[in-house]
């Protein structure tokens, strides 16, 4: 499989986007296997809650990591404005499943507000590039 799927959008924020439909504005959001690779363990997701409004770049997304002494926080803002139309309670219940199998298991689907957001994104050619350059 490829480390960063063809058909997936990408954020900035290393998470990924799958457009679920263009007329309804409608997607599908997860985090990469870069991040997932850069955290520790991950312990709990906070999510928005369903009906939530979201605004591109706000940190709403909380993950709780293990850290060596105590444990820390990573927040992720949201790749696109809109409202979280559901969340992944599979994977909050279970927050291994982002390591195990991170484009598998998404955390939220949203119905985003802008579709000139998208422009924001990359494919995974543009973001295998900019990871290149953090590795």
């Amino acid at each position: 499989m490829n480390e960063f799927p063809e058909h997936l959008l990408y954020s900035h924020n290393h998470l990924w986007v799958e457009i679920d439909d263009k007329e309804k504005h409608l997607a599908t959001v997860g985090i990469t296997n870069f991040l997932r690779e850069e955290l520790p363990e991950i312990l709990t997701v906070e999510l928005p809650m369903e009906g939530d409004q979201m605004e591109m770049d706000d940190k709403n997304i909380l993950l709780h990591l293990e850290g060596e002494e105590n444990d820390e926080f990573h927040s992720i803002g949201a790749p696109l404005s809109g409202h979280v139309e559901q969340i992944n309670r599979e994977v909050l219940n279970n927050p291994d499943l982002l390591h195990i199998a991170p484009y598998e298991h998404w955390i939220m689907k949203i119905e985003y507000d802008d579709p000139m957001e998208l422009e924001l994104l990359v494919d995974s050619e543009q973001y295998l590039m900019t990871i290149e350059g953090l590795r």
